[in-house]
This record gives structure tokens, C-alpha cells and sequence, in this order.
């Protein structure tokens, strides 16, 4: 244990600093000091057996200018970094010498439940925030840290919405040669796996002859589809060739060099590969199979395709799937087995013979996504609708409707509106016309996806609820009641139940309107008309 004695400076007198109170570390805060006066410390241990004599006496002190509490940071800023995190920035108080570090703080928009999310004080004026929920909104906040104390509360940051950052695609894959004509070839590729938060826009090839080291650009306008002519090529010589990328964010990296392709013309009589092979709707038991006619047909048309399977990532073990060709581009996948691996691929058919098989997919695994089914229904206003939801998406996602897989939506027919987790197809006035396969995909998240067939059966019966949505049964309070005037002539009349002022009630007699007015706010509705002896 401890004595501690305090003097003033040129005195000889000490007191105790400690009195009552026990001291048993080498430190201890003296109070109740007096600003301007300076002071002389000195300790004494003490045990069993009695106390020390005193230190040597400290050099003279007298207290500093008191701190004060620093001000708040401002200017809090959230910026979206990854899936589950933010990088948070904010602006240091002017005065930021006794400012130490930072606290930060987060809360769901509109939910005012703050949580530290820092245990020490940051010393930058930026922080990674993790553990964040996917596609929620989040505000910030942050107080300065000092040794007199915490400033208060900066302002909320703007709201954020924690998703993915926009960055460069990924490189594309799987280069195949479509066409080739002696001069000239046509390549196709596979998209990025990965498109970085936002749309590939745009790619850019190289080329090169086989076993050169330089790379030649190919193309200086940017091609807009996964599909490029190559000219000026010399028949007999062998060309590699590589693809960028881009999108908003700028290109991203190549992809593998390709083959070494033969610039030869083709002559053979079967049909070319198939290409942009492409899986959608993915599900525990099934998924769609899409591809694009191969540009090269042989002696004759196309008249089918075969499709084969293979279980695994890497398997050449290919099962076919279909015993006749299907003439369609698509295809649903039925009997997966939930969490198993697959790779898919197809083969044209002309009266030739089969051609050879398109570039396998990207194995796909098959499981149940947040996806829902598209619905069909018939919304309060008549008018039948496709809708769609799926877990994932936000205010920000953009929904791209297409007519079997591939066709745009003709606006005069139907228009599509997002709704807070989805997006709705209204059609205007459907009819024979607009049935057909329906497909809605998201643009930040393609393995978002379903269909719905159109048929016949469904416009019918949707369309006789769409006219009892437009032309309701209204209750009535009485039914039609007769009067007799003494001049013979005859009224009839009727009470309805309350209706809204935009309610129209029209008086149809043998089939022809005779009399038609508003309703109003009248709790009761009166019809009537009068019937002479020529009527």
C-alpha cells in the first residue's frame, strides 16, 4: 500500500493527497486542486511493519488547461462495397488534435435501433462495415472520441441500399467458331459468369496467328452480342483468338486464348454447332435448356435437335436426352436430382446427318433459387396480368419480360411495371394473339427466372372474370316495383344498394338504353320510366 502527500511549491508543509483512501497502484488522480497553483507530490510505502520514509518530492505541476468535449465528425457517407458490407466515410471535426478515434453506429432505415458497430476507436475516417443483410436498407452515424470525453452524434448518413458494388465483368469463355467462309470467320462465346452488379454492354476481340506472340485487336467499335464476323483472314492459316468483357464499369480481363481455328470453308452437309447454349429456371428437379440456330446448315435445313446430359463437372459421359429431334430452341429439363451437378449441350439435324454439339453449358447445380412461378390472374381494375416475385430483388432491379425466351414484348399489348419484390405484365386487351410462352428474368441475377404458358383455356376464363370485375352484380334493396298513374301512365322503379360517385347505372329496355345517369352519393338509386298506351 500506498501514501501519497501533496505540497504547494516553495512550502514546507505536506498533506495528505490520499487521505481515506487506500492506495495500491502507482497511480492516482488527485482532486479538488486549484487552477494557477502549482504543486509538489512524494509517496511513502507502507507495510506490516511501518512506513518508508518519502520519495524524492516531484518537480513543481499545476493543472493544464481543461479539454473540452471534441465536436462530431459530419458528412457521413456509406458507399456499397460487397453483398454484406459498406465502406463508411465521413469528414473530421475541424479541431481534431485531442480527437483520438471513432465510433460508429448503424440502424435500419425507419427502425432508430442503433448498434455499435465498433468496440475501439477507429483512428481513419473510414471503415469497412461487414455483417450487414443483403438487398437492406441501413443509415449511419459516428461521435469522436477524446480523452475529456465522446462528441455527440453526427447527422444519419444518407440511406444505403447494401448490395454488390458495380465492377468489371468477369472474362468470357468457351470461344467456338460458327462460321467459316475462307476468308472470313464467325466466332461465338460465352458470357462472363460474372457481370460485376450491372449489364455487359459491349465486347472486344484480339487475334493472332497460331504459335504468335502479339496479340492484334480486332475490333475497334464494340460488338453488342455474344457473336463476331472476323475478316481480312487468309485461307490455310491457323488464328487464336481472345474476348473483353465490359460494362459500366469499365473491360475486364480476357478470356482463355481460344483454339487454333483453320480458316477453310466449310463445305460439309450437316449442320454447324449450335451456340449460346444457356440454362434458365433452374430448380430442385429441373431446368430450361436455351440455344441459338447454328449459322451454318449444311446441304439442308435444320430440322431438329438432339439434347445430351452429363452428370458431373468435367464428365464426358453424354446421355441423350430426347429419342426424336425437337424443333424448338428451348427445352425443359424434367427428372434432376436436387443437389446434383450437370453440363448440357446440343447437336443440329438436317437430312444430312447430325452435326457436332454445341460447347457444353457452365455446370449448373440443380436446387430451388428464390424464384417463385409466374401467376395469372385478373387485378381490381378488369385487366388480366402476369405476375412474378422473387426473393433478392429490390426497387433497383430491372425485370426483362420476353415472349418464348426471346421475343420482345410489344408495348401496344402489354406493359410491365415493377412492384416492390417483382414485376407485374398487364395486357391491355388480350386475345388470340398474345397467347404463348411468357418468360421474366432479373438483370442483376439471371438464375432468377420462370415462364407461363398463355393458352386459350386461360384467356377464356379470365376473360369472364375480367367482365364480372368490370360489370359487378350490385345488391338491391327492393326489386322492380310498378305505379299506375290516373293518367294511365306506368313507372318502374328500383332500389339499389349504396354505391360510389363513380358509378353509372344505364336503364336497358328490349335491348336498347332509354335513360342513363350518374349515381352520386344517394344511399338509394331510383329508376323509372313511363310506358303511355303507344309505348
Amino acid at each position: 500500500m500506498l501514501d501519497l502527500d501533496q505540497s504547494l511549491a516553495g512550502k514546507s508543509s505536506w498533506e495528505m493527497a490520499s487521505l481515506e483512501m487506500e492506495v495500491n497502484s502507482p497511480r492516482f488522480p488527485v482532486l479538488d486542486l486549484i487552477q494557477g497553483q502549482q504543486y509538489l507530490f512524494r509517496v511513502r510505502s507502507i507495510n506490516r511493519h511501518g512506513v518508508s520514509d518519502p520519495s524524492e518530492p516531484s518537480a513543481p505541476i499545476s493543472l493544464g488547461k481543461q479539454e473540452a468535449v471534441p465536436a462530431a465528425p459530419h458528412s457521413v457517407m456509406a458507399v456499397r462495397d460487397t453483398d454484406t458490407s459498406v465502406l463508411l466515410q465521413w469528414k473530421e471535426p475541424e479541431e481534431k488534435d485531442d480527437v483520438l478515434g471513432y465510433y460508429l453506429y448503424c440502424s435500419e432505415k425507419g427502425k432508430q435501433d442503433w448498434k455499435t458497430i465498433n468496440n475501439k476507436p477507429v483512428t481513419k475516417n473510414r471503415f469497412t462495415v461487414h455483417g450487414l443483410k443483403n438487398r437492406q436498407e441501413y443509415v449511419f452515424r459516428v461521435k469522436s472520441v477524446s480523452r475529456a470525453g465522446n462528441s455527440s452524434y453526427s447527422d444519419e448518413s444518407p440511406p444505403i441500399l447494401v448490395k454488390a458494388a458495380i465492377s468489371v465483368p468477369s472474362a468470357p469463355s468457351a470461344i467456338a467458331l460458327l462460321l467459316c467462309t475462307g476468308s472470313e470467320m464467325v466466332l461465338g462465346w460465352r458470357a462472363p459468369a460474372r457481370h460485376g452488379g450491372d449489364p455487359v454492354l459491349e465486347y472486344y476481340l484480339d487475334q493472332r496467328e497460331k504459335g504468335g506472340k502479339t496479340w492484334r485487336e480486332v475490333n475497334v467499335k464494340p460488338a453488342k452480342k455474344r457473336q463476331f464476323k472476323v475478316c481480312n483472314l487468309t485461307s490455310g492459316d491457323f488464328y487464336q483468338f481472345r474476348v473483353f468483357a465490359a460494362n459500366m464499369a469499365g473491360v475486364g480481363k480476357p478470356s482463355e486464348s481460344s483454339e487454333a481455328f483453320l480458316c477453310e470453308k466449310w463445305t460439309m452437309p450437316e449442320p454447324g454447332c449450335p451456340y449460346d447454349a444457356e440454362v434458365k429456371e433452374v430448380r430442385a428437379g429441373s431446368l430450361v435448356l436455351l440455344w441459338a440456330a447454328p449459322l451454318y446448315q449444311g446441304q439442308g435445313p435444320v430440322t431438329g435437335y438432339f439434347l445430351e446430359i452429363s452428370e458431373g463437372d468435367q464428365s464426358d459421359n453424354w446421355t441423350t436426352l430426347n429419342e426424336k429431334p425437337i424443333s424448338d430452341t428451348h427445352y425443359k429439363v424434367s427428372g434432376l436430382q436436387e443437389g446434383h451437378t450437370y453440363r448440357l449441350r446440343v447437336a443440329a439435324v438436317n437430312q444430312a446427318g447430325v452435326g457436332p454439339a454445341s460447347l457444353p453449358t457452365e455446370p449448373v447445380t440443380a436446387h430451388t433459387t428464390g424464384a417463385q412461378n409466374i401467376e395469372i390472374g385478373v387485378d381490381d381494375d378488369g385487366f388480366i396480368f402476369l405476375g412474378y416475385e422473387a426473393e433478392g430483388t429490390d426497387e433497383e432491379s430491372k425485370f426483362l419480360w420476353n415472349k418464348n425466351y426471346t421475343e420482345p414484348i410489344d408495348a401496344q399489348r402489354a406493359q410491365a411495371e415493377n412492384t416492390k419484390c417483382g414485376s407485374v405484365l398487364t395486357f391491355s386487351d388480350p386475345s388470340e394473339e398474345d397467347l404463348g410462352l411468357y418468360t421474366v428474368e432479373t438483370s442483376d441475377n439471371p438464375d432468377l427466372s420462370s415462364s407461363y404458358d398463355f393458352t386459350a383455356e386461360d384467356l377464356e376464363r379470365l376473360k369472364e372474370l375480367s367482365w364480372q370485375v368490370r360489370n359487378p352484380l350490385i345488391d338491391l334493396k327492393s326489386g322492380w316495383q310498378v305505379e299506375v298513374s290516373e293518367k294511365g301512365e306506368v313507372r318502374l322503379w328500383l332500389q339499389t344498394e349504396s354505391l360510389s360517385d363513380e358509378a353509372e347505372l344505364r336503364l336497358i329496355f328490349n335491348d336498347k338504353e332509354i335513360s342513363s345517369s350518374p349515381v352520386g352519393n344517394a344511399v338509394s338509386v331510383f329508376l323509372s320510366m313511363n310506358l303511355t298506351s303507344s309505348g
